[in-house]
């Protein structure tokens, strides 16, 4: 249950609503649900080609790292009251796919273990992982951590000056480099079989502890606790993870968070079962693993989605899908989808239209999906989305471009709402 304080006002309407149900809806319990409102787009300018990557090191501060299609890095960063100009650093040329003829997603993995520091992790052109430091406006350049990683860094910090740093090794194995304060170890690599283009998702648990979920080759989830190696990884609960990709070919990893100080743990994705005949058919929804750190079990919940298909005609075609999700105070999870679809006119051309959903859950209830159009229209196309918060009900979400179909950076921000309306939860 929500603690935010309610008005007498919004208490005797609920007394009044219960009383004109039957007796046994009355019994029922009614939860608080906050009718967000979301302000932007706003047009931040640069040429987001890989990222964003945002972070925030203290309250009311953002820093944005965003990756040209040149292999440039700019940064952005809001100082409490304004966008300060965009810095431009030297970059690094993305890791080339010659079987395919693309680059490979060069998004740039920053932590912070303390207030106005940034740590950010990106691949090469040479599969060693780099790193960059930035102490306030102090940039320390680049250092060469060495590796032959085949995916993006996935990289957490569970003490001050403390790293670890995670990724998929050239053959499939999952990598492990350390950093205890003052110097680097070694590599270490750990039995998988990750799935090409995916990357691990590690997250700092209760306890020091680090959890990373992997995605199989047959799309399946596995879990691998660091502190526990020999265990090795275990297959989670089904159903398997979608390939819902950013622009139709990287695969989308699904995302982990915890909520500091308690053993809660969720992963979420989209996710796909193929019904066999004589129906033959796909159902794709959006799906919530969690964890029990006693019962050393996962368990898996439904969030139903459409991913925006009601909001068009049939003729609608998802051409852009990326999603992040964050919790913030209270236990409360926000998960958010970036849809584009576009539409065929009648005598020809095609209209795009970008979507901003949002589910929110908390220990007593879900708002289910709620779409939602910023004031202003993205004219480009953004296909690469994340969100942060950096205190109490503040959310924000910004948007990108992927590969060499490079766009400016995009943000949109939540604006709570201040009195809760009410809805019937039927347990």
């Amino acid at each position: 249950m929500n603690t935010k304080r309610m008005s007498a006002r919004s208490i005797l309407t609920a007394a009044a609503l219960s009383l004109l149900l039957p007796f046994s809806a009355a019994q029922a319990q009614f939860t608080p649900i906050f009718p967000d409102t979301w302000g932007g787009w706003e047009d931040l300018g640069g040429s987001t080609g890989f990222g964003p990557e945002c972070i925030s090191t203290k309250p009311n501060s953002i820093d944005c790292f965003t990756i040209a299609p040149s292999g440039t890095i700019s940064r952005r960063s809001w100082d409490g009251s304004a966008w300060r100009a965009w810095e431009t650093v030297p970059g690094l040329l993305p890791p080339p796919n010659t079987a395919n003829n693309y680059y490979y997603p060069l998004r740039m993995e920053c932590v912070s273990w303390g207030p106005d520091h940034v740590d950010c992790f990106v691949r090469n052109s040479n599969n060693h992982l780099m790193r960059r430091t930035w102490d306030g406006a102090y940039d320390h350049g680049w250092q060469n951590l060495g590796g032959v990683i085949a995916s993006v860094p996935d990289c957490v910090s569970t003490e001050p000056r403390r790293l670890d740093c995670f990724a998929r090794w050239n053959d499939g194995r999952l990598a492990h480099i350390a950093f205890d304060g003052d110097n680097w170890g070694n590599w270490v690599t750990y039995p998988a079989s990750i799935k090409e283009a995916t990357k691990p998702e590690c997250v700092a648990y209760i306890g020091g502890r680090i959890e990373c979920i992997a995605m199989w080759p047959d799309q399946s989830l596995r879990h691998f606790s660091v502190r526990n190696p020999l265990q090795g990884f275990k297959q989670m609960t089904l159903p398997a993870v979608s390939t819902t990709f950013w622009n139709y070919l990287i695969p989308r990893t699904p995302v982990c968070r915890t909520e500091p100080g308690t053993t809660r743990l969720a992963c979420f994705s989209p996710w796909l079962v193929f019904i066999p005949p004589p129906e033959e058919r796909a159902v794709e929804s959006f799906g919530m693993w969690t964890y029990d750190l006693q019962a050393d079990q996962w368990n898996f919940t439904d969030l139903p989605s459409d991913f925006g298909a009601s909001q068009f005609t049939e003729t609608a075609t998802r051409a852009v899908y990326d999603f992040d999700c964050v919790m913030r105070s209270g236990g409360r999870t926000d998960c958010m989808e970036l849809v584009a679809r576009e539409t065929r006119q009648f005598l020809g051309g095609t209209v795009r239209k970008v979507l901003l959903r949002q589910n929110s859950m908390g220990p007593n209830f879900t708002s289910g999906w709620m779409t939602h159009n910023p004031t202003s229209a993205v004219h480009t196309m953004p296909a690469t989305f994340g969100c942060l918060s950096w205190g109490g009900d503040r959310l924000d979400c910004f948007a990108g471009g992927v590969g060499f179909d490079a766009s400016p950076l995009w943000h949109a921000w939540l604006v709570p709402a201040t009195r809760p309306i009410f809805f019937k939860y039927w347990p």
